[in-house]
């Protein structure tokens, strides 16, 4: 019998779903119910093929199993799904038994200094989250092998942003391109403080009555933004001659490398993002209306502009104790 009751009342089941060559799984529950239930699970499983014994799956056998149940269907799984996929290639896809935490430890050691410290740490948080996925819903039922390992300190980094002269250079740059889908990305990006990956997914139908309607966002929650009647019109008129924003990326990349602009590592992608930021505290914005129209879940990523406020500049000269004591 693969159920038996134990002297405290429980039920545990000890079964061996792949033969007993395969993992052992022992469980216990607090009623047969609830123990029965397991067992044809895990047999069920074992036998469609889906359950996961890591005596011959590889990480990546893992993470394919982790996108085609739960990565496909939200937004950033793709992302994830590839990310992932591709620090199992540089860690030589072990085998799922042997995947520890010593082997996250090293691959991550060896990365430090090649990539940032926020990459690091979305590595380990996608992984562990993997697993925890995958345990939430009966596909592994091993601990996770990486509880316990902390994320690495990581220092606010400086926000750069572009002057009045660098914006127009850049405008103008994208202007002469033969596609004209980076331009159009990069005005929507400095009009309305989007992602770039939020004006690549704009479509025709988003732009009406003054404003453009965001949906494919990273929390997921659609917002409008207002535009001038201008930018509406001028949007209108190109996507009458092509139908997508996608693709625009890389042409961003080599123009923005061609204008030779002094930017932090990592910054480039969001660089627009925060010349709006900027320029909306500067000229007097309010910070809950700038959490709102950049999408910010938590005010505290908002607050990050807070010090270009005029009122936060001339707080600080009239405030300061120097200043207080010598005008007394």
């Amino acid at each position: 019998m693969s159920i038996k009751q134990l002297h405290d009342g429980r039920f545990k089941v000890d079964i061996y779903p792949n033969g007993r060559k395969g993992k052992r799984i022992v469980r216990k529950f607090p009623d047969y119910d609830s123990a029965i239930a397991f067992e044809t699970d895990v047999k069920t499983k074992a036998q469609s093929g889906t359950f996961v014994t890591t005596q011959t799956e590889t990480l990546s056998d893992l993470v394919d199993l982790w996108f085609v149940k739960y990565g496909k269907d939200i937004s950033s799984g793709l992302d994830r799904y590839r990310m992932m996929k591709n620090a199992v290639e540089k860690m030589g896809d072990p085998l799922a038994n042997r995947f520890t935490k010593s082997v996250f430890l090293k691959y991550r050691n060896e990365r430090m200094g090649k990539v940032s410290t926020n990459t690091l740490n979305h590595e380990l948080a996608y992984f562990r989250s993997l697993f925890n996925k995958l345990r939430e819903l009966e596909l592994f039922f091993y601990p996770n092998p990486l509880d316990g390992i902390k994320q690495l300190t990581t220092y606010e980094t400086e926000l750069s942003f572009l002057n009045d002269d660098q914006i127009f250079h850049l405008l103008d740059a994208l202007s002469h391109r033969k596609s004209q889908r980076a331009y159009y990305c990069a005005l929507i990006c400095l009009s309305t403080g989007c992602r770039w990956s939020e004006a690549e997914s704009v479509k025709p139908r988003a732009i009406q009555n003054g404003s453009i309607r965001f949906t494919r966002t990273k929390n997921r929650k659609t917002r409008y933004v207002p535009i001038s009647s201008q930018l509406e019109l001028d949007l209108k008129h190109y996507f009458k001659q092509d139908k997508t924003l996608k693709g625009a990326y890389s042409t961003f990349k080599v123009v923005f490398k061609e204008c030779g602009f002094d930017l932090p590592a990592g910054q480039m992608s969001h660089v627009l993002r925060h010349t709006f930021a900027s320029y909306f505290i500067m000229g007097g914005g309010h910070l809950l209306t700038l959490q709102k129209i950049l999408g910010h879940t938590d005010i505290k990523m908002t607050m990050r502009y807070a010090h270009l406020s005029q009122d936060y500049l001339s707080e600080a000269l009239k405030l300061n104790p120097i200043t207080q004591i010598t005008t007394v």
